[in-house]
């Protein structure tokens, strides 16, 4: 249905209007805009009416979810609307080039989002580059880009991220064999040859299929990526290195998920990890993939700070090789047990002298 200009400005009832989403072209709604947008209206400022299209049944909204989050959060039920005769479609092509010349500067994220909301609809994809460019408001190349990305066929479906809005799903490979695998919590980052997200690190919150996984980047936006164009992820200023502290990201295992252990050793796609087993209390070593251990500060436990520079001066000293025995072990654990401690205390009881000199020196 073309886009009439026949419209009339209304004071409409807020719940009479069609807001879930699907025709909203940003990631997000922002709260800070919504309170900025909230303080104004008490204030007494004046505001563009919002922008609906009505189908005989359904007033869709096409722009201003900022404006009617704000009226609400301050008690208001109407809202000034400029209301347009025509169907959801007419609000979505009206939506995506919104805000693109007024209100709240759009991100990068809602520029894609907006190209993608076309891209992903089998009779708007079929536009060229500059007509779907000319209807967001952005420069072809980023259509063309984000065109190679999705790759939309008739074997994508759409999926609802958590912020209600829509996205594409690639369902080529259901039911097949990926080259690669994806495991929810794993940290991630996006190759250098990705189109548009690369360098980006984030964690892989849904796999809706074998050969994609949808990331929740840092950013916070959520975006669903081919797994040829992931890898793991390690915190750029830290290094895994044998005896660091690392938490452990693995969902599916609770047993294990978000410990804290010390590393062992560390391979080419997996690292050795020392955990305790709180029952017996004794020390096992876990192999894991390397994306699903992240490396933390040894600071963010002080007592565990303490106790390895204490290890670290007795490794020093020439201790016996049963003493120095106890040590390694000592050094798996992340907290110490009472006999622990006391076998500690006694070797440094043994070696006082030495370590105060070589403090000394």
């Amino acid at each position: 249905m073309a886009v009439t200009e026949t419209t009339s400005i209304v004071l409409l009832p807020i719940d009479l209007i069609e807001r879930d989403g699907e025709t909203q072209p940003r990631v997000k709604i922002h709260p800070a805009t919504v309170v900025e947008y909230a303080q104004d209206m008490q204030a007494g400022a004046a505001f563009p009416p919002i922008t609906v299209f009505n189908d005989g049944g359904i007033y869709w909204l096409a722009d201003g979810y900022h404006r009617i989050e704000s009226a609400l959060s301050i008690g208001a039920t109407q809202i000034l609307s400029n209301v347009k005769l025509g169907s959801k479609r007419d609000a979505i092509l009206y939506a995506v080039r919104a805000n693109g010349t007024h209100g709240l500067r759009r991100s990068n994220e809602d520029k894609r989002r907006s190209v993608a909301i076309l891209l992903q609809d089998p009779q708007w994809s079929r536009w060229s580059d500059r007509q779907i460019a000319r209807c967001c408001g952005v420069h072809h190349d980023l259509v063309g880009k984000l065109r190679s990305s999705l790759a939309v066929t008739a074997s994508e479906k759409i999926y609802k991220t958590k912020h209600g809005t829509t996205s594409v799903m690639d369902t080529t490979n259901i039911g097949g064999r990926a080259s690669k695998s994806a495991t929810i919590g794993n940290r991630v980052t996006v190759t250098q040859n990705h189109p548009l997200l690369a360098g980006m690190s984030g964690t892989i919150c849904q796999v809706p299929n074998p050969g994609a996984a949808i990331v929740e980047l840092d950013s916070g936006e959520r975006e669903l990526i081919d797994i040829q164009y992931l890898k793991p992820a390690i915190a750029h200023h830290l290094k895994l290195n044998p005896g660091g502290l690392v938490e452990v990201r693995n969902p599916a295992n609770p047993s294990l998920d978000s410990r804290q252990g010390r590393i062992a050793a560390i391979r080419n796609e997996t690292v050795e990890v020392w955990l305790r087993d709180i029952e017996r209390m004794t020390m096992h070593r876990h192999r894991l993939p390397i994306e699903q251990v992240e490396p933390l500060p040894i600071e963010s436990e002080p007592r565990l700070a303490e106790i390895s520079d204490r290890l670290q001066r007795l490794m020093a000293i020439g201790l016996d090789p049963f003493e120095l025995e106890i040590v390694s072990m000592l050094e798996r654990a992340v907290v110490l047990t009472p006999t622990e401690m006391d076998y500690l205390n006694l070797i440094e009881k043994r070696y006082t002298a030495q370590i105060e000199g070589d403090s000394l020196q």
